[in-house]
């Protein structure tokens, strides 16, 4: 009745291989399907932990330069202020000297 169908390709369709190639269609399409996915989640996976660590180091490196800058300044603060209290003691000690030499004589 069907003459466009040839004998070969109609046995093979009676006998479920239609189904059968159907079957490993789906299964390779899942299959496919599930590796992508995998994939992308792992990639995604991978970037966010890339960018979280990324921010940590450079949250680190930010807070450790604070505190060198914070000590550095601290540092040259406390040594100005001991040069400025020795040049008031020294011109304190001059001062006094030369009052006390004049009122002498």
């Amino acid at each position: 009745m069907n003459k466009r169908l040839s004998f070969p390709t109609s046995r093979f369709f009676c006998h479920g291989g239609g189904f059968a190639l159907l079957r490993v269609v789906v299964v390779v399409v899942v299959v496919v399907v599930v590796v992508v996915v995998v994939v992308v989640v792992v990639v995604v996976v991978v970037v966010v932990v890339v960018v979280v660590v990324v921010s940590l180091v450079v949250v680190v490196v930010v807070v450790v330069v604070v505190v060198v800058v914070v000590v550095v300044v601290v540092i040259v603060i406390s040594v100005v202020a001991a040069v400025v209290v020795v040049i008031v003691v020294v011109v304190v000690v001059v001062v006094v000297v030369v009052v006390v030499v004049v009122v002498v004589d």
